[in-house]
């Protein structure tokens, strides 16, 4: 079980204790259970089935709400952005690739030409790695009842496949609805308690220290206290992105900023608007290098979608949403664009200063 009301005290000391318990921290700690590790992992919201918007467990019970046009007006902010499975499993989604990696992001390469590449493939040493990879957690999220889309085989295009653009990917993605989410969090939570593994809810980490023998991580809840590990994986989502800094900075981890960030902006059209773009795949990719040789790309096309906003530190952003069970009548999509960040400067912050002009001319 992971409810924290319904279980005596855990033990104080651990092989691995996980922080947060969306896609990252469950698959984190499944994969250390797996192993046979003793593993703990704390959720600062509630179980997913409690931590969803009031309006898709309407969804859920069979009555109707409004489309898009009228559904932003009901809720100022989102505020459903904590709880097992994570903002990115409390609505319809698109997990990405079915049928295997592609490299569905181009830049310059210093010759006049463009590259093609896998951000992926960058982070974990290889395409083939990558690949491999992903195809694992597939695997994992079909075992745990997700079902297996079939879409036919496809690939990106070559560069000018679409008119003005370097490179559009129509590869089909493996959609996920609440309900499977549901199934698939509550088979991988039960996997992970079944033996080595504990979850404790509505439990807030606030400090990760250094010790001899591994960490020390502060909690607070109804088994708060002090807990001990060899290791420590942080999984938290942006919202926490303040609280990580200030751990980074306590362990005197070094980082480095990032040289290049995405901004941008997110778009809604009627669904006849964005046919031209959707009509063969529900979420392309398509990119391009501007004038100054920046990557410009679309970025997470909900087709049938709303857009979201939710306050994230001391600014407002969007966010798409798939509405794969309950379609409305309008796309939206992002555009950003990789920007160099001026040299000095942190990178995080260099993004949030972009939002907070964003926020300032939008009022």
């Amino acid at each position: 079980m992971s409810d924290a009301t319904a279980e005596s005290p855990p033990r104080t000391r651990w092989d691995v204790i996980v922080v947060g318990g969306g896609p990252s921290g469950m698959f984190a700690a499944h994969e250390a259970a797996r192993h046979g590790r003793r593993v703990l992992l704390f959720e600062a919201g509630d179980g997913m089935a409690q931590s969803l918007c009031p309006r898709v467990k309407a969804v859920a019970r069979g009555r109707r709400i409004r489309d898009a046009e009228k559904f932003r007006l009901q809720c100022a902010h989102c505020t459903c952005l904590t709880g097992l499975g994570g903002a990115a499993f409390h609505f319809d989604t698109n997990l990405g690739y079915i049928k295997g990696l592609t490299r569905s992001k181009v830049e310059s390469d210093g010759q006049g030409g463009v590259r093609a590449y896998s951000g992926l493939e960058r982070a974990l040493g290889g395409f083939e790695t990558a690949r491999h990879e992903i195809g694992e957690v597939y695997e994992l999220f079909y075992g745990f009842g997700l079902t297996r889309a079939d879409f036919p085989e496809a690939a990106p295009g070559p560069a000018g496949g679409t008119a003005g653009f370097a490179l559009a990917d129509t590869a089909p993605s493996q959609p996920i609805m609440v309900d499977e989410a549901l199934v698939v969090m509550d088979r991988m939570s039960a996997e992970i308690t079944r033996s080595t593994g504990r979850i404790l809810l509505r439990h807030r980490v606030t400090r990760v220290a250094r010790r001899a023998d591994g960490f020390a991580v502060r909690v607070e809840g109804d088994h708060g206290g002090e807990y001990t590990a060899r290791s420590v994986i942080v999984a938290v989502g942006k919202l926490g992105l303040g609280w990580v800094r200030e751990v980074l900075a306590e362990l005197d981890v070094a980082y480095a900023t990032p040289e290049r960030i995405d901004v941008g902006v997110r778009l809604e059209v009627s669904l006849d608007e964005a046919a031209p773009l959707t009509e063969n795949c529900h979420n392309p990719k398509f990119g391009f290098l501007n004038e100054a040789e920046d990557t410009v790309r679309t970025f997470c096309v909900c087709v049938g979608g709303r857009i979201m906003q939710y306050e994230f530190l001391d600014t407002v952003v969007l966010d798409g949403q798939h509405c794969l069970s309950a379609p409305t009548r309008r796309t939206n999509f992002g555009v950003v664009t990789s920007v160099r960040v001026p040299p000095g400067e942190d990178g995080t912050q260099h993004g949030l200063d972009f939002a907070r002009r964003v926020n300032k001319v939008g009022r």
